[in-house]
């Protein structure tokens, strides 16, 4: 059976990772698809989206650019960033730049309503 759960660790005790799921925590002990699996996102790259940025500015539209960006992403701007390990790298339109979005919660992110 699969639990959602939170990757609290990388290389702790010598397992990959250490997992905290609802009740306690867990390691896991390979990194491999039987024992640990990333969650399918909801939006695919394109998609019109608005996101939470948590700063006052309350939802602000935005792209999806990447699903689980591995490593860097450039910009036009010609500035670099890590986005390993997010679900979602969001290009902001109005503003030309990129965020990171590490979580797929409703909270922060939903669909664009036009």
């Amino acid at each position: 059976e699969w639990m959602s759960g939170v990757v609290t660790g990388h290389w702790v005790d010598g397992q990959p990772y250490t997992v905290a799921l609802d009740e306690g925590s867990v390691y896991v002990p390979n990194d491999e698809d039987k024992f640990i699996r990333r969650p399918a996102l909801r939006f695919q790259v394109g998609d019109r989206v608005e996101c939470n940025l948590h700063k006052g500015d309350g939802w602000v539209p935005g792209i999806v650019a990447a699903q689980w960006p591995n490593g860097t992403i450039e910009t036009d701007t010609d500035e670099a960033f890590s986005a390993k390990g997010a679900p979602y790298a969001i290009l902001m339109p109005k503003e030309r730049q990129f965020i990171i979005l590490g979580v797929d919660q409703d909270s922060c992110i939903r669909a664009l309503s036009e």
